[in-house]
């Protein structure tokens, strides 16, 4: 019997009555693959609410205008952390009119670990919408805004838009 190396196969060949067998054996290599994951902060707001109008016929004599909502934006978010957790914060780029009062409501959407502040006016000052958020990826959390009046006001003929930026970021220790 004689053996033959063929880069790196091994070969027997074996002369029984004119037959010749080939027997092969197998190898095996191993690669380490590496992998990092970075810290996530992604927050995005679907769009704008439409335009929110207090009116006449939403008044009864003696009270102020009954406020008015809108629930058509949602936020998406996704967060991993190393330590602790996140949270997120919402403000007004300016402040409205005297009297005018807007709040808003961040619902918990299905798959977070973290809770709602539930209903929060907001203000030029951040305001805690959201907290408790570790590693997550959650989408579409219902935005409810809702416009009032605290004190009755003159007229607003023409439409009083507000930037809200919307925040996630460390929670304070």
């Amino acid at each position: 019997m004689r053996k033959v190396v063929m880069s790196g196969l091994v070969v027997t060949v074996a002369m029984i009555s004119g037959l010749v067998v080939w027997s092969a054996t197998t190898d095996s290599g191993i690669a380490s693959v590496g992998m990092q994951l970075e810290e996530i902060a992604q927050l995005v707001v679907s769009g704008d609410p439409g335009l929110i109008t207090l009116t006449n016929a939403q008044t009864t004599a003696g009270l102020l205008p009954t406020e008015q909502t809108d629930a058509t934006t949602s936020l998406s978010w996704t967060s991993n952390v190393a330590s602790g957790t996140r949270k997120i914060t919402a403000a007004l780029s300016a402040a409205y009119t005297t009297g005018v009062v807007l709040k808003a409501t961040l619902a918990e959407p299905a798959g977070s670990n973290g809770t709602s502040a539930g209903e929060q006016t907001l203000d030029t000052e951040a305001v805690e919408m959201f907290s408790g958020i570790a590693n997550e990826n959650c989408t579409e959390a219902t935005i409810t805004y809702e416009f009032s009046l605290s004190t009755m006001i003159t007229p607003i003929t023409e439409t009083e838009s507000k930037t809200v930026t919307w925040t996630l970021l460390a929670a304070a220790a």
